[in-house]
């Protein structure tokens, strides 16, 4: 018992990332993380309040049915954080392997670990879930008696996704242990789900929006709508069991079933966790340190191909780099078409076709600090093969300009199919002809040159404070500070570049009105002349600045 106390202790602290005696910049950047989460959770609440008055203050009496589909909703949500949250504690925790060597048995280690993923889901359940119900109190003028139910409800909910994500977990594992090294198939399932699940968000979004300027729920939930959703809500099992509480139906039976599923989800997670959880967590030690068997001819190329070959290589040495060099890079184009086409829907054909320029510019720049933004990790990553960085016949600034080339190629690369897509897409009679050859020349020069402006800073931010954080298999574990600055800076840049290019499509630029075409001019020489001013500053002191670098 005390070996399980002991680690879920060590479990909760380490999710604040405080340590035992915590700094005070420790402290402040865990402040800054938590009023950046009372934000979200704002915005989230008052989608809700939204989506809540569209259905409860329809034609259409649903209010059952509200209460199935937004605890099916909450359930669906809790499902897919607990499996996600015990992947990762239960098998991909860098603690893991350490903690296999103490004297601690396996059932300790899954139940600690099981049991800080149970209460993290029981939170979520908490802040979701409840603004659902206490709108649909409030609409309907319910009793006391309703919220504590709801508090209740909210509680038992929490149990049938958590056991649920523990049976799903151990195949999880054993499917991810077939194709752990299969990183092109893994990176393209993660990239569809990040796709669909944009595009889903933005249509969603489009429609609300819509719904909020004409104050009709038929643009979102039409009465074709609303109906399939009253014969889909009694069939949301076991959500509607939940629903039946909370509405004064079937109270007694509801409860017994509620009970009896949650029993039998919780031993059969209990016996399939204490059966399984050590033998697939040592097979994903052991399969974490296979090694690749690929037969290559050796092929003579110049100093920069070998090391730029090298470079695109090291991409695919892990999915945590693969991902993250190159996920957002082949979503972009798809994530700038649907903003694109939310910003032209929800206003008139004029307004929305003469602010895509400049809503392409913002949105194509923010993609680009997503992209960019690994590059805070440069030096970091190279761990313990740093110093091969100090031993080869190369100098450093052609080292640097190897690793800018590569940044350039995959974001240039992703930044030019967005402009040609937008072209094509939005080019049209239909919009305005607001998006022309001059428009995709334009946008793409602006975006380049911030792609190298922003490289320059995240490599000299790590050049100038490197972590080098590895886990046993030389992958780096947990991003640098260098990463949160690059992002705040490319951010307020992108949302600079993007305002000013959408003011002035309206506004004259001084005596001459040069209109959108000056707004390119302006950026464009703007963002040449950071480029060129950062190259400079990496550059010119890149040797002293490299030869003081220490693990």
């Amino acid at each position: 018992m005390n070996n399980f106390l002991i680690t879920l202790k060590m479990e909760f602290r380490g999710i604040f990332n405080l340590g035992k005696d915590p700094t005070q910049k420790a402290w402040g950047l865990f402040a800054l993380n938590l009023i950046f989460s009372a934000i979200i959770y704002v915005v989230m609440v008052g989608g809700i309040y939204f989506v809540c008055k569209m259905i409860l203050q329809g034609n259409i009496p649903m209010n059952y049915e509200y209460l199935a589909a937004a605890t099916f909703i909450s359930m669906v949500v809790q499902f897919v954080s607990a499996t996600q949250q015990l992947v990762k504690v239960l098998y991909f925790d860098t603690d893991n392997e350490l903690l296999i060597r103490f004297p601690l048995e396996g059932i300790e280690l899954f139940l600690a670990k099981s049991v800080f993923v149970y209460i993290n889901t029981l939170i979520i359940s908490i802040v979701f879930t409840l603004p659902f119900y206490v709108f649909y109190g409030i609409f309907n003028d319910m009793g006391g008696f309703f919220y504590i139910n709801s508090v209740t409800t909210a509680f038992m909910i929490s149990f049938i996704p958590f056991f649920l994500a523990s049976l799903i977990s151990v195949p999880f594992m054993h499917l991810n242990n077939i194709i752990r090294n299969k990183f092109g198939l893994k990176l393209t399932l993660i990239i569809l789900l990040i796709v669909i699940g944009f595009s889903l968000y933005m249509m969603l979004l489009r429609g609300v929006l819509e719904y909020y300027q004409t104050q009709e729920a038929n643009m979102l939930f039409s009465e074709k709508t609303l109906m399939m959703l009253k014969t889909v809500a009694k069939g949301l099992v076991p959500a509607s069991l939940f629903a039946n509480v909370l509405y004064g139906e079937m109270i007694w039976q509801s409860i017994l079933m509620i009970a009896l599923l949650i029993a039998v989800l919780g031993l059969a997670s209990m016996y399939l966790g204490a059966r399984s959880y050590y033998p697939v967590l040592l097979k994903s030690i052991e399969k974490g340190r296979e090694a690749f068997h690929k037969k290559t001819k050796n092929k003579p190329r110049s100093i920069f191909g070998t090391i730029l070959y090298t470079e695109l290589i090291a991409i695919f040495r892990s999915f945590n780099y693969s991902f993250q060099y190159l996920a957002m890079a082949i979503a972009a184009p798809v994530m700038v078409f649907f903003c694109n086409n939310l910003a032209v829907a929800v206003g008139d054909s004029s307004v929305g076709g003469a602010i895509i320029p400049g809503l392409t510019i913002l949105v194509i720049l923010i993609f680009d600090t997503i992209i960019v933004s690994f590059a805070s990790t440069t030096i970091s990553r190279t761990g313990e093969n740093f110093y091969f960085t100090k031993i080869i016949p190369v100098s450093y600034r052609m080292q640097l300009l190897i690793k800018m080339v590569l940044y350039m190629i995959v974001a240039g690369g992703s930044n030019l199919i967005s402009c040609l897509s937008t072209w094509i897409i939005f080019g049209g009679e239909k919009y305005g002809n607001y998006i022309g050859i001059i428009d995709v020349l334009g946008i793409f020069g602006i975006s380049f040159f911030v792609i190298i402006s922003l490289t320059a800073i995240a490599i000299l931010s790590d050049m100038k404070s490197p972590t080098f954080e590895t886990n046993s298999d030389g992958d780096l574990v947990q991003a640098n500070k260098n990463v949160t600055g690059t992002m705040v800076l490319g951010i307020i840049l992108s949302v600079l570049f993007g305002i000013f290019a959408m003011l002035f499509t309206y506004i004259p630029m001084g005596a001459w009105k040069a209109g959108i075409n000056g707004v390119y001019i302006v950026l464009n020489t703007l963002s040449f002349v950071m480029a060129v001013v950062m190259v400079l500053v990496l550059f010119l002191n890149a040797e002293k600045r490299y030869e003081k670098i220490v693990p």
